[in-house]
């Protein structure tokens, strides 16, 4: 195995808003009033992956677009659970 780094960008392949949250997510806020998205998307380098989905409005998915244009988001990133995360470019 090998690392690679990548340039962040990446296009959106498919994505899911959750209301329905488990506990680490509800302390965080998220729930039934603020549902968090999450999707797959396909790094311009090539591999796909699963990522949060920053940046978008869960409670409005029809504004969220399959194809759509990511760029990596580092803003909120937490020490106690990294995660990759993405939002609209």
């Amino acid at each position: 195995m090998e690392w690679h780094e990548f340039s962040g960008k990446a296009t959106l392949s498919t994505f899911t808003c959750i209301s329905i949250v488990p506990v680490s997510m509800s302390a965080k806020g998220y729930g039934r009033d603020k549902p968090y998205c999450t999707g797959i998307v396909a790094l311009e380098e090539g591999p796909r992956i699963s990522a949060m989905i920053n940046g978008v409005d869960g409670t409005n998915p029809q504004d969220i677009e399959t194809g759509m244009a990511m760029v990596l988001d580092t803003e909120n990133l937490d020490d106690e659970s990294p995660a990759l995360a993405f939002k609209p470019a």
